[in-house]
């Protein structure tokens, strides 16, 4: 399997999926779809001990790309949101994040969805939705 916005192995028992899309992985819908087929490709492993989710660049996501809530992309985009999240459930082994830098919005909740999560002294995480009117649909479930 081939990917453009992220990379994806195994190891050793451990999954390792990078967002790659520097400066600051913005998750569009091409990487939302990545993200899942990876998640796809692990979710009957039953060898697996964890993923590990990092990324690329000065951000580990900027979040959802707000370009892709516009028009006829609003439906596709959180239909692949949500599904990425919902393969991240059925993962059978713990996940971790590894968050350096800046993690907003959906990259916030793609990073705090996780079991563990692993940041450095320059994570910094937020929800600016608001600012633009929204709200974050994962945490508000997730984390109420």
């Amino acid at each position: 399997m081939s990917f453009e916005t992220i990379t994806f192995h195994a190891t050793d028992r451990v999954a390792y999926l990078t967002l790659k899309r520097p400066p600051i992985n913005i998750l569009n819908i091409q990487m939302m779809v990545e993200i899942s087929n990876a998640l796809l490709s692990i979710r009957e492993e039953k060898d697996l001990h964890a993923l590990v989710i990092r990324a690329e660049g000065k951000a580990f996501s900027a979040g959802a790309s707000v370009e892709d809530h516009m028009g006829d992309k609003a439906e596709p985009i959180l239909h692949a949101f949500h599904k990425m999240f919902h393969l991240l459930i059925e993962i059978p082994c713990p996940t971790i994040a590894v968050v350096e830098g800046a993690a907003l919005g959906g990259g916030c909740e793609l990073a705090t969805f996780c079991d563990i999560v692993y940041a450095t002294e320059k994570a910094k995480f937020r929800q600016p939705e608001i600012n633009l009117g929204l709200f974050p649909p994962v945490s508000v479930v997730a984390f109420p």
